[in-house]
């Protein structure tokens, strides 16, 4: 008799464990995604501390940026998570339910995140507790989901997530509407074979500072004027500045779907290292080992302007890249 019932017991609390699993596992399957998605891609969405348009803001995000949703919609609102969704690195708020794409949807939302680069060794912090979750590096390339008045929220190549100082990483972004001057295109030649002059000015008989590849994202610093905008290419430390063709720059939703022509070579150096050059004062920026691979994303007459994986940008004299490309 005493065997019997310790049997059904164990069945029974087989039984409920197998159910508590499923309860467990349903939650988790019926978590829900969306992706911010504001009409004009040069917009950020606001994250609110509650669910009106005069809250306070935790950050603005970027298209592209995913987000879960813990709650609603309610009154036009979602209650939200953005990060990863762990719980460590997050930023919780509340989101405008008409700028957000909810489950597939979002896969046709344009990414509009910008990437920077780190300018020192730090710590991601949380956003709650300011504690460390996680080490990054000088050089490394970051992924911005949103930005605050002071911090940017982050995403790493690795995986990592969490916030970095806003004056820690180049280029600025600023939190500010009115500031945030800068915006992004991608040079989109008619022929993807073709290349783009980077004019010193904004005349096609100016200077050529070099020939930019189709797939190339630059930096807008002003305009369109008279057909021509200033822009930076490469940021501010590897990067240069002068004039494109409005005609052959692609914004918006639409960049997303330009040909990446931008060819790759190897280089490499009879020292072992080739360095790594700022035009304009031909001092030396960095230096990459031989035998690495960079993206091409422009030619000079006797220059190369590249990037590397980490998103380190700079020059390299043509005959240390192969194969070879010409002007």
């Amino acid at each position: 008799m005493w065997e019997r019932w310790e049997d059904n017991a164990m069945k029974r609390w087989t039984a409920c464990l197998l159910a508590l699993w499923m309860m467990l596992l349903g939650a988790g399957a019926l978590a829900e995604w969306a992706t911010v998605d504001n009409p004009n891609p040069a917009d950020r969405l606001n994250l609110r501390t509650a669910p009106s348009e005069s809250a306070q803001s935790s950050g603005k995000y970027y298209n592209g940026t995913r987000v879960q949703i813990l709650s609603g919609p309610k009154d036009g609102w979602y209650r939200v998570r953005a990060g990863l969704g762990n719980g460590v690195c997050d930023v919780n708020g509340y989101m405008k339910a008409k700028y957000l794409a909810v489950g597939a949807a979002g896969d046709d939302v344009a990414d509009m995140r910008p990437t920077v680069t780190l300018t020192q060794d730090m710590h991601l912090v949380s956003f709650y507790s300011g504690s460390n979750v996680g080490k990054v590096y000088s050089g490394q390339a970051l992924t911005v989901m949103g930005v605050g008045t002071k911090y940017l929220h982050v995403l790493t190549a690795d995986g990592k997530c969490g916030l970095v100082p806003a004056d820690c990483v180049t280029p600025r972004i600023s939190f500010s509407a009115e500031d945030q001057q800068a915006r992004w295109a991608t040079v989109d030649n008619p022929n993807p074979a073709d290349r783009l002059h980077l004019r010193a000015r904004a005349d096609r008989n100016a200077i050529s500072y070099g020939k930019y590849y189709s797939g190339t994202q630059v930096e807008l610093l002003s305009g369109p004027e008279n057909g021509w905008y200033r822009v930076r290419v490469g940021g501010e430390t590897g990067g240069i500045e002068g004039y494109m063709m409005e005609a052959y720059l692609c914004t918006g939703r639409a960049a997303s779907g330009v040909y990446d022509s931008r060819p790759e070579v190897t280089l490499s150096s009879e020292t072992g290292a080739v360095p790594l050059y700022y035009l304009h004062t031909g001092s030396c920026i960095g230096k990459a080992q031989n035998g690495t691979l960079a993206t091409v994303l422009g030619v000079g007459t006797q220059y190369l302007h590249v990037q590397l994986a980490d998103g380190t940008t700079g020059f390299v004299p043509v005959e240390q890249a192969t194969p070879r490309l010409t002007y």
